[in-house]
């Protein structure tokens, strides 16, 4: 059976970052997951989503974010990962970004509370569908 999607985030977010899934969990921050890009980034967000909501991390409401990017004078957390980290005390960022027509590429990437590189993933797929199974379509 072919890894999913959440296989995918759980071991670049869980395990990348130096986690179990228990420690994760446990820990005392939260995680951001920033809007992501691209044709079906709406989708792929939404399986990420559901996947940390399913680990039982701690994910910061998209209301919580937007707000915060306001009172920071902010287009968007990335533009200063430092304070919004602190705002809103989280440990990580999520972002993700969906490119192409023909052959469709998905790209992960989780940042720090300082926005440092914990991990990233990257895969490819000739179709929406496939792109949000990991692995040999």
């Amino acid at each position: 059976m072919k890894p999913t999607i959440c296989a995918l985030v759980a071991s670049t977010v869980l395990v990348s970052g130096g986690f179990g899934a228990n420690a994760w969990a446990q820990k005392s921050g939260r995680v951001v997951v920033e809007q992501f890009s691209g044709s079906n980034a709406d989708k792929f967000r939404k399986l990420v989503l559901d996947t940390l909501v399913g680990q039982a991390v701690d994910v910061v409401p998209d209301k919580k974010v937007a707000a915060t990017e306001a009172e920071l004078g902010l287009l968007q957390v990335s533009d200063n990962y430092v304070a919004a980290a602190r705002e809103l005390k989280a440990v990580a960022f999520i972002s993700g970004t969906v490119t192409g027509t023909k052959k469709l590429s998905a790209r992960l990437r989780i940042k720090n509370s300082e926005g440092g590189a914990i991990g990233e993933e990257a895969w490819t797929a000739p179709a929406p569908g496939k792109l949000m199974i990991v692995g040999d379509p």
